[in-house]
Order: structure tokens, then sequence, then C-alpha cells
């Protein structure tokens, strides 16, 4: 089934142009966010990347303030076009409607659309799909907001980490390669060890994919990044762009996994090539 194909309706246009809690969190991108929030109490923003083309990678943390907020801390990683704008968003009060709610027949996957304006007045149109089972909340948003377009990944903060090799899937990916949009559903897999703190991702659709190899995990924030990463074409081996991957397990127990693979080279004429995905751990449907 593919989700994102069904909750997604509208492709990133621009692509047609072209944790843990403590005070000690080592290194690293959330490590910086946690510290951040930790020492100022309020939502954290980090600039990971800015293209020539004014298309951003950003990472952020803190909570939503919704009508119906849950109060749980969030990591988001998003591609943007407008840095200022998510950022207001995501510090201040939204105000929004769902309609077209879907649980899948009952199960703990949603979907939905969202419509409404954010403190700032900007109206704000989104899609947003996932799975939530209460310990877990992670997912995918796509959205526009004062006309400005978003494509996230979002998670729960991560409590316990599991220990040993771990499979994650049943996910949803979206993947933007040379003015390419396509989504698909189960056919993206995590494999995570944490005895070594290392792991893999491979990511595919029709005719793109995007992996990472030999990450690390840091177990402290729940952050994966570093190795060798790539978002390229499934039918062409030489076809690809070197990339990064920052994403963050998510959940009471680490149950969920999320996050964006963004090239790594400038470009200022199309939008770069990137994906963003979220998956499960097996063991939730064993």
């Amino acid at each position: 089934m593919l989700r994102y194909s069904a909750a997604i309706v509208s492709t990133f246009a621009l692509s047609a142009c072209g944790g843990g809690g403590g005070t000690d969190m080592g290194v690293g991108t959330l490590a910086e966010l946690s510290k951040s929030y930790t020492e100022q109490g309020v939502n954290a923003n980090k600039t990971v990347k800015e293209y020539s083309s004014d298309i951003s990678v950003m990472a952020l943390k803190g909570q939503f303030n919704t009508n119906n907020s849950s109060g749980k801390k969030f990591y988001v990683f998003a591609l943007t076009q407008d840095q200022q704008t998510i950022k207001d968003t995501f510090n201040g009060a939204i105000n929004y409607t769902q309609s077209n709610y879907s649980d899948f027949n009952g199960t703990n996957y949603y979907y939905y659309n969202a419509a409404g304006s954010n403190a700032n007045g900007q109206a704000i149109s989104s899609t947003h799909v996932g799975f939530y089972d209460g310990d877990t909340d992670v997912g995918g948003v796509y959205a526009v907001i004062g006309g400005y377009e978003n494509l996230m990944s979002l998670g729960y903060t991560p409590g316990d980490l599991p220990a040993g090799t771990q499979t994650y899937s049943n996910g949803d990916t979206r993947i933007l390669y040379r003015g390419v949009v396509e989504d698909s559903y189960d056919k993206t897999t995590l494999v995570a060890n944490f005895s070594t703190n290392k792991g893999s991702l491979l990511a595919e659709t029709d005719t793109l994919y995007m992996s990472a190899t030999d990450f690390t995990i840091n177990t402290v924030t729940g952050e994966i990044s570093g190795g060798s990463a790539k978002v390229g074409n499934l039918a062409n081996s030489t076809d690809y762009v070197a990339a990064k991957l920052l994403g963050a397990f998510s959940g009471k127990y680490g149950d969920g996994v999320h996050g964006i693979i963004y090239q790594e080279s400038d470009t200022n004429s199309i939008v770069p090539g990137s994906g963003v995905f979220y998956a499960l751990n097996n063991r939730l449907f064993d």
C-alpha cells in the first residue's frame, strides 16, 4: 500500500524545477538541540544545510503548541523553502482543523489532512501520515505554510533504546531526485546494531533509492548520522549523488525511527536529491 501516494497528493512542487534525558548529550546535531532545549527551556532548531536554491535542511526539537497537543517532545527533520516560516510555526501556537481521518481499517497507522494557521496568521495546509500506539508517534508531513513548502519526518523523542540487532520496516518513504518524486510503503529497511552502535538503511521507490551504510547511533540522544549515504536511480548504478543522513529513534522504547537523507553538494536550480522516511521495529508486528 502506497500510503504516501494516497496521503500526500501534492508533490513537493520545487522538484518539478529541475532522547533521551540527561545533561551530557555527547556530540552531534541532536546533542546541540537537546543542550539548547534544556538550557533555554524553549523549542530549539538548527540549520543543517543551506542550498543556493534557497532550500534548507533543518532539525528541530520541542513541543507542538496545537489545540490538541500531546505535550510530548518531538524531533523534526525538514526540507523547507523558508527557514523562518518553519521556525515561527514550530515555536508558536498552531490552530488547525483535521479532515479525512483514516486509521486504515483499525490499525495504528493514521492519515489526515489539516488546515489552519500559525501564530503569525500564515495559512497552513498539510497532510499527515504515520503510526501511533501511545508509546510511539512517528511519521511524515507535507505542509504548505504561508505559501512555502515543507517536507518533514517527525517523531517523539526516544526513551530507552533496545538491545542487540533490531530491524525496522513497515513505514512510508518519499524520495526526490532529478525532478522525480516517488513514494513507497514498506520498501524501507533499517538495521540497527545497538551492541556496536552502527546501522544501515536502504529505501526504495519504483525507480529511485536512498541508502546509508555504517551510520552511527548516539545512544543518549537517539541520533542516527554519519557513515556513507546516497540518493539515486535504481536503474543506473552510476546515477546518484553523495548524501548525508540525519534521523532519530522515536518513542518510549525506541520502536520507531525516522529521518532525512539530503544531497551533500550544493544546487541552485533543482530540489536537492533527498528523501524522508519513517519505519517501525519489526517486533511490533510479530
